[in-house]
């Protein structure tokens, strides 16, 4: 049975993995987060407890247009993001992901215009739109393991250099 609750005003909603019966959880965000209630800082942790059972927070779901949020940092659990995860949060200026994902999804952050340092080092791909808009984004260097980046995925990043170092 899925379980909604908070912690910390983050909304999480509870799930067995089936695949593996390991209690999970994701922090779910937009759509029962306002604007008003969504931290300046945002933690989502490796592990939640409610009623005493443990869970393991694996996935995030739409945190979109929480223009409150300054800074992002996501636990090595997380293995899951949504599209446009992050799209909109005009003020996020840092975010730390999961280095267990190594995708950016696509739009994942678009528009999101105050965005100058995330770790891509882990990153094996970029999809379409991934940080469009993203115009304080400063980058020199391609992700050393990116293999695919999608179409407009830097477009309109006016910090980035007029060329891009691609690895070999």
């Amino acid at each position: 049975p899925k379980t909604k609750y908070r912690l910390d005003e983050i909304p999480y909603l509870a799930f067995v993995d089936n695949s593996t019966a390991e209690n999970n959880i994701g922090a779910i965000g937009k759509n029962s987060t306002t604007n008003t209630t969504c931290p300046q800082d945002l933690v989502i942790p490796t592990k939640v407890i409610d009623n005493g059972v443990e869970y393991t927070v694996t996935k995030i779901n739409s945190f979109a247009s929480m223009t409150r949020l300054k800074s992002v940092e996501i636990s090595d659990t997380v293995t899951s993001y949504t599209a446009r995860n992050f799209q909109g949060c005009s003020n996020l200026e840092e975010v730390r992901l999961s280095t267990s994902n190594t995708g950016i999804q696509f739009a994942m952050f678009q528009e999101c215009g105050k965005l100058r340092t995330i770790n891509l080092e882990h990153i094996t791909n970029i999809q379409d739109q991934a940080f469009l808009q993203c115009e304080n984004l400063e980058m020199n260097d391609i992700p050393p393991l990116c293999t695919m980046i999608g179409n407009s995925a830097f477009a309109r990043c006016l910090k980035i250099g007029p060329v891009l170092h691609i690895p070999r």
